[in-house]
């Protein structure tokens, strides 16, 4: 029985002292880095078309080509990168491209797609 209270109070013991210090290095893990673009704003971050037509260019700029044109307003876009007042957006099909900052909003929607048997889950 003396054997048994001894553990006992070695654990005991043992998960006082090193109580304290688990949840010291816990409540010190790192935060995560934020990147900031050239706004000031995060990288990346979530935004949606203003207007129902919306061309997507190739680089960032009115002298690159269309390679793509948004014919609703409201969809979602991920910024990636920004230049001047051009942002490069990712789709919610992953299709990239630049599109001028003043097309888009910071209202971040959402797109509700069917549910699909079979495909992961």
């Amino acid at each position: 029985f003396a054997s048994l209270r001894l553990a006992f109070s070695a654990a005991v013991l043992g998960a006082l002292l090193c109580g304290p210090q688990a949840s010291a290095q816990s409540a010190a893990a790192p935060a995560q880095t934020v990147t900031l673009g050239p706004s000031g704003l995060p990288l990346p971050r979530f935004v949606s078309l203003k207007s129902g037509r919306v061309n997507s260019r190739v680089g960032p700029g009115a002298n690159y080509s269309v390679d793509w044109m948004y014919m609703k307003a409201g969809l979602p876009m991920e910024i990636i990168q920004e230049f001047d007042t051009w942002r490069r957006v990712r789709d919610a099909d992953g299709s990239e491209g630049w599109i001028n900052q003043s097309l888009l909003s910071g209202r971040r929607t959402a797109i509700v797609a069917p549910w699909q048997r079979g495909k992961g889950g």
